[in-house]
């Protein structure tokens, strides 16, 4: 399977090193300083919901936002399950895992 090469990726299809069509884009100065300021109201405003909020549901999503502020989102995990044979190159060598 071989990627296609475009503009601002190598011949394996991966952006090349300084390329500036991905990743996120820069938010502008003045934007952030405006969000900057409201971030100690939406602080008081999450703590109202969770100390006040009658729908419990609304009151979770505030929670949740703490905590995914506070400690990070948590892992995912995912089970794959696949059949027949896999080969996995490493250094050049291929390997062969089957059941």
């Amino acid at each position: 399977m071989s990627a296609k090469k475009t503009v601002n990726r190598d011949e394996k299809g991966k952006f090349v090193k300084g390329n500036k069509s991905g990743g996120r884009k820069k938010i502008p100065a003045d934007i952030k300083e405006a969000l900057t300021k409201l971030t100690p109201r939406a602080v008081e405003r999450l703590e109202e919901i969770i100390n006040m909020g009658k729908d419990e549901r609304i009151v979770m999503d505030a929670v949740k936002v703490v905590f995914d502020r506070v400690y990070g989102k948590p892992l995912q995990q995912a089970e794959v399950k696949t059949e027949g044979t896999l080969n996995i190159v490493l250094n050049g060598e291929v390997e062969e895992w089957s059941k």
